[in-house]
This record gives structure tokens, C-alpha cells and sequence, in this order.
């Protein structure tokens, strides 16, 4: 009896020291995150600042939760077809469970982080099959300094800034909610529930596909995820310090991250140098402007 019980417990250490097994340990804490956050209480004589702090500190958490996640999703080895499937369950259980945590408050609190974690994994299996359209490890430099500028543009001067003003509840919809802390333990109860922040599903799906083609390429997973989570806790900091800004883009700061992570991985011509460079200066310039403009309208 004692020889099947040590052969059970061998097999299931092994099983959560595989990626498929981290995945789940991942997935776990993440909903334990999100249904522990908001029933967390705010010390008398701390409000506000408690919030904000604890708010930030869920979204930090949540950043490094969902980068560990989506780097032991990169390391699967899974076929293109497995990929597209995964795409589509995840998507139809997203939105079953979206319906489903709208029904009442208690399900918003138990139901809804739930469907917060299959939309992170429909977002990593879309990013893994996004990832195999890079056939070489020079096109992701590029590819970065693209999405960089294009997010930029989108949330300042293009369509996400427009959904943002006029049908937030849109985009918030397909984002993913960062719960207030302690929303749920004040005097309205569950019905308090409140979000502080919001992370758009695009974040989660280019992250997904640059660690994807890292995986691939075989570059250094952990180096990458460091800087990566680093850059985008930066975009994050930027967000609650200056509230005035309509958004943040955290592509820019996810794309720096992981470029300078690997840097010495891509090879590039002189002329191609020359151009990231000006593309990278270009990024620079038009943060800067962006963050005027906020402050001056």
C-alpha cells in the first residue's frame, strides 16, 4: 500500500514539475487572485492609499502570474491543428462562463475569474499559432519595433482610442479585469465589486506569440520573461502614477523588453540597424508627445 501511495505521489511531483502540470498551478493562483483580492480588507484610516497600493500590487502579481503562464504554455510541443482547437474551446468556454458570472454577484466573484483564466489561455493559444508565421529569429526585431508603433497609434490616435471614448464597456469586455481590493467587503457586499484596472487581450496575445517563437528559436525563456515582466511593470507604473492618461500601450515596453532580452540573437545588416534604431527613436518621440498631449487636453 505504502509502495502505490510513494509511486502516486512520484507520478503527481512529476506532473506539476512538467510544463502541462505548471500551466495549472499557474491557472490556479491566478483565479485564487482574483477571487482573493477583492474580499481582502482595507485597514481603517487607510482607504485610499490602501486601494491604490493593493490595487497596483494585483496587477503586478497578475503580470507575473500571466508571463509564467504563457512562457510553460510556449514550452508545449503541440501541433498547429491542437493549437486551433485549444483557440476554439477556450473561446466558446470564455464566453459560456462570461454569461454565465453575469447572472448574479456571487457568480461575477467565483464564475468570472474563472473565465478571466480561459481567456488568458485562449490568448495563448492563439498567440502560439500567430507565432509560427515568424520563420525566422531576425523577423521578431522587426515585428517588435511594428506592434510598438502600431499600439502606440491605436490607442492615441486610431481605433482603440475611439472604442476607449466611446464604447468602453466594449473593450472592457474583451479585457482582462483587474478587481479592486477590497470591493467586496465594504457595506454593499458582493454588489461592490469593483474593477481597478483593465490589461487589453492584445498584450497577452503578442506576448504570447514572441515567447512562442522564442520557444522555438530556443532562446532563454527565463532571460526574456524577466524583461519582459520588468518593461510592462514599468507601462504599468507609468498607468497609476499619472491617471490623466487616457492608456497606457504596453506593447512598446513588452516589445523593449523582449528585444533587448535577445538582442544577440538577431542578426541584422547595417541598413536594418540603422532602421530599428530610427524606429526605436521614432517610439520614444511619440510616448513623449503622447504624454503632452494627455497632460495638456
Amino acid at each position: 500500500m505504502s509502495e502505490v501511495s510513494g509511486a502516486d505521489a512520484a507520478r503527481s511531483w512529476v506532473f506539476l514539475r512538467s510544463p502541462v502540470g505548471k500551466l495549472v498551478l499557474l491557472a490556479i493562483c491566478i483565479y485564487v487572485l482574483f477571487v482573493a483580492t477583492p474580499l481582502v480588507p482595507i485597514p481603517p484610516g487607510y482607504g485610499p492609499i490602501a486601494v491604490w497600493a493593493g490595487s497596483l500590487l494585483a496587477t503586478l502579481l497578475l503580470a507575473a502570474l500571466s508571463v509564467m503562464l504563457i512562457v510553460n504554455g510556449a514550452r508545449l510541443h503541440l501541433s498547429v491543428a491542437r493549437e486551433v482547437g485549444l483557440v476554439a474551446v477556450s473561446v466558446g468556454l470564455w464566453l459560456g462562463l462570461t454569461r454565465l458570472a453575469g447572472q448574479s454577484h456571487l457568480n461575477r466573484l467565483l464564475i468570472a475569474p474563472v473565465a478571466t483564466v480561459v481567456f488568458l489561455l485562449a490568448c495563448l493559444w492563439l498567440g502560439r499559432v500567430i507565432s509560427r508565421l515568424f520563420r525566422t529569429s531576425s523577423i521578431l526585431l522587426p515585428a517588435c519595433a511594428a506592434v510598438a508603433l502600431a499600439d502606440i497609434f491605436t490607442v492615441y490616435a486610431g481605433p482603440t482610442g475611439m472604442m476607449l471614448q466611446k464604447y468602453p464597456e466594449f473593450v472592457q469586455s474583451v479585457s482582462v479585469a483587474i478587481p479592486e481590493i477590497g470591493s467586496a467587503v465594504g457595506a454593499e457586499g458582493l454588489a461592490g465589486l469593483a474593477v481597478s484596472n483593465f490589461i487589453g487581450l492584445g498584450d497577452f496575445i503578442f506576448l504570447a506569440a514572441l515567447l512562442g517563437a522564442a520557444a522555438r528559436f530556443r532562446f532563454d525563456l527565463v532571460r526574456t520573461a524577466w524583461l519582459v515582466l520588468t518593461a510592462a511593470a514599468v507601462g504599468m507604473a507609468i498607468q497609476w502614477l499619472v491617471p490623466t492618461l487616457m492608456g497606457v500601450p504596453l506593447l512598446p515596453f513588452i516589445a523593449g523588453g523582449f528585444a533587448v532580452a535577445n538582442w544577440g540573437q538577431f542578426r541584422l545588416t547595417r541598413p536594418e540597424k540603422k532602421a530599428m534604431g530610427l524606429a526605436a527613436l521614432i517610439i520614444g518621440l511619440l510616448v513623449v508627445v503622447a504624454w503632452i498631449l494627455a497632460q495638456v487636453l
